[in-house]
């Protein structure tokens, strides 16, 4: 079968063809990021963190070390830690809000935060970033 494409319409769809689809790939380059500056701020946020509890009374208190690798400085930081006991049966979920600092492209330690009360068969605690507000 020929074709019905002559040189010359071959050579103009390559000629306008190819810089609109470079075109087209560099803005989508720029424009693919459609999240928020929280969402941003959140995404790169990283954390660690240890918990202790009192021998006796069963309160519990968690160190966290947060590592702001955005351009956005964070004001609060709230924090949801889940209770687990050994069999993996979660236990209950308790929410805190760390009124501290992170500075953009900074680190900061928060030392004996208190989360209230643990339950008592807790064995082990998983804590994630539920949300944060930004500096304003």
């Amino acid at each position: 079968m020929m074709s019905t494409m002559t040189h010359e319409k071959r050579t103009l769809v390559l000629a306008w063809g190819t810089p609109v689809i470079i075109m087209v790939g560099i803005f989508g380059y720029f424009i693919s990021d459609w999240r928020s500056p929280e969402q941003i701020a959140k995404d790169s946020l990283y954390f660690e963190f240890s918990r202790s509890k009192d021998k006796y009374l069963n309160f519990y208190e968690v160190d966290f070390a947060f590592s702001n690798n955005s351009d956005f400085t964070i004001d609060e930081i709230e924090v949801r830690c889940t209770h687990f006991a050994k069999n993996g049966t979660k236990l209950e979920s308790r929410t805190g809000t760390v009124s501290v600092g992170v500075d953009a492209m900074d680190v900061t330690i928060m030392l004996r935060f208190d989360m209230g009360i643990m339950p008592l068969h807790t064995d082990k605690t998983n804590c994630i970033v539920s949300d944060l507000k930004l500096k304003t």
